[in-house]
């Protein structure tokens, strides 16, 4: 019983390999100074090599050869579009994709040698749990290139990982630790502790953290993932955390709105008795160090993240978008220039270059001021139209569908709402931020009181 889609396959090799002696003397004539070329180049090749017939145990053994450098690769790439404003940039987006088709390759062709242990191969049963691990870790780091962007993972990767999961049970190999230096996580991990982690991660409510925080959570769950357990019955003893998920859905937890066709349970008891411990430790005051919770986050911010995370987990609803009845055209003022200038105020355009002495009077201006104020707008005002809803606790849930050409925002960035036309405008910040197929969305909090424009210098 498989459920993951794989390329047919063919005696006719388009790729610049066929075993993994010809993939280690490719490589080593590549530019691999150049990642961006490198990127395009090992997915395409990659793609190309997922079509071409050959023995299991030979396939498995050249996507071996390559997965240093495909992590080499990625990692590298991968800096064009972390934690960059949405929508991404055209060149940011490229590479966002194609680190995406790279990491989709590398799980079809592990996908390939799964489906040969499923079928009985000999030559690549000693290693079902390694090419599982390898299915679920690639699919993993897909998860992980679309959390670093801000974009939401689409139902093609959850069912592959659903799929990839069920392989490994039917396999008997969920609990087996591989040995694996790559991600630089931890030396070793299950197949159901990495797909422990992917559950976590989507539960943490990525889009809702900040880089260090995200970071920081990052660090913490992938040593406690194995702790994650997954069961065929929910669990029943009293205050246990247990999240119903459904193998053949389309998302990271089940849609009770959907009848499921094969359930599982997510126990998380063990997680968050982790987090209590290292929250009433830091309560006490321990030191994050101490804890092994990293230096990158004080201990007042480690113990708003544990309480965060114990929040998220227990209750995986609070993070979804909140049914309402019908939604309202609201205009929303991105980015402090076009708020003040909306109030009244001047440009704060940033001058680009400077040649001549105004110019450089600018940029000392800038560089002590932090802005420069024209004496004229250059461009007109941006307000853009959302759809939205406002709730009675002042969140407004947003959402738009066409944002390509519209302003960049960043998560903890500031807007300006005007609820309806007769309204004045309000300022609100964003706390969520998520983006997917050309749409985005997001959710903010009102900032009580009048908004006045202001500058000292």
């Amino acid at each position: 019983m498989t459920w993951f889609p794989l390329p047919e396959t063919s005696a006719a090799n388009r790729a610049a390999f066929s075993d993994a002696k010809s993939a280690a003397a490719w490589v080593a004539l590549q530019p691999q100074a150049n990642a961006a070329v490198m990127l395009e180049s090992l997915a395409a090749q990659l793609a190309a090599f997922n079509v071409f017939a050959l023995p299991p145990c030979e396939r498995f053994k050249t996507l071996e050869v390559l997965r240093k450098v495909v992590f080499a690769v990625s990692g590298e790439c991968q800096r064009r579009f972390d934690n960059k404003p949405l929508p991404l940039s055209s060149a940011e987006q490229i590479f966002l994709d194609t680190t995406r088709r790279l990491w989709q390759a590398c799980a079809v062709g592990y996908s390939h040698c799964l489906l040969a242990c499923l079928d009985g191969e000999e030559s690549v049963a000693p290693d079902a749990a390694k090419i599982a691990h390898r299915a679920m870790t690639s699919l993993r780091m897909e998860q992980l290139c679309c959390y670093l962007a801000g974009h939401e993972v689409d139902e093609k990767s959850w069912r592959n990982l659903h799929a990839v999961y069920a392989a490994g049970e039917a396999l008997d190999v969920l609990s087996v630790h591989v040995s694996d230096p790559m991600p630089r996580e931890t030396a070793e991990s299950s197949v159901s502790g990495q797909y422990g982690m992917a559950l976590l991660l989507h539960l943490a409510n990525p889009y809702a953290l900040t880089r260090s925080q995200f970071v920081a959570a990052s660090r913490w769950l992938a040593r406690w993932r194995e702790q994650a357990i997954i069961q065929l019955y929910p669990e029943i003893k009293a205050g246990a955390c247990c999240i119903a998920l459904d193998l053949h859905g389309g998302g990271a937890v089940h849609d009770h709105a959907l009848p499921a066709r094969e359930v599982r349970w997510l126990v998380l008891d063990q997680v968050l008795r982790k987090m209590r411990k290292r929250l009433e430790a830091l309560n006490a005051g321990e030191s994050p160090e101490n804890l092994k919770l990293g230096n990158a986050l004080s201990g007042t911010d480690c113990i708003a993240l544990l309480e965060t995370l114990m929040r998220q987990l227990r209750s995986p609803s609070l993070h979804q978008r909140r049914q309402h009845a019908s939604l309202e055209t609201i205009e929303v003022v991105p980015g402090v220039d076009n708020l003040y200038r909306w109030l009244g105020g001047k440009s704060l355009n940033e001058p680009a270059r400077f040649d001549s002495l105004a110019g450089r009077i600018k940029a000392d201006q800038l560089a002590v001021f932090g802005h420069v104020v024209e004496t004229r707008s250059a461009e007109p005002i941006c307000v853009e139209n959302w759809l939205g809803a406002l709730y009675d606790d002042g969140l407004l849930d947003l959402h738009r569908e066409d944002i390509d050409n519209g302003a960049r925002l960043m998560l903890r960035g500031m807007i300006g709402v005007r609820l309806a036309p007769q309204d004045k405008l309000s300022l609100a910040w964003i706390h969520r931020l998520s983006a997917r197929a050309g749409a985005a969305k997001m959710s903010a909090t009102l900032i009580p009181g009048d908004v006045y424009p202001l500058v000292a210098e």
